[in-house]
């Protein structure tokens, strides 16, 4: 039998970063931050410190969109809860950020059940 993975979204405000930067004002990083009800959670964080819109795309290992969002403003971050169980379904999950104004993306994909997650920017033209 073939699990489901779901989405749920837990929206806090940081202001502090605490990841390496890719460039001057715009540091971006996901990572495992807990687990909760036995499901987790991953937070993403936007260290952009101009306001700005991003389109966040989270999709399962067959490439399934799971949640979709505009987000907006600066210093964002977001945390997501993956809604299952079954962690060998994880594995895969997707995580693409994209900065509307410069069409920019991240894409952050979760490498195994240890919650580790792998980063690929993609610098448009």
């Amino acid at each position: 039998m073939q699990g489901t993975l779901f989405v749920c979204l837990l929206t806090i405000g940081f202001a502090n970063m605490t990841i390496a930067a890719e460039g001057p004002g715009n540091d971006k990083d996901l990572k495992y931050q807990c687990m909760s009800n036995d499901k987790p959670i991953f937070l993403l964080e936007i260290g952009n410190t101009e306001n700005a819109e991003y389109a966040v795309i989270i999709s399962d290992r067959d490439q399934t969109v799971l949640f979709s969002e505009k987000i907006e403003g600066k210093n964002i971050s977001r945390s997501y809860q993956l809604d299952t169980k079954e962690l060998f379904l994880i594995t895969g999950t997707t995580f693409k950020v994209t900065n509307l104004l410069t069409n920019e993306t991240i894409a952050y994909k979760i490498r195994g059940m240890d919650m580790s997650v792998a980063k690929k920017i993609h610098h448009s033209r």
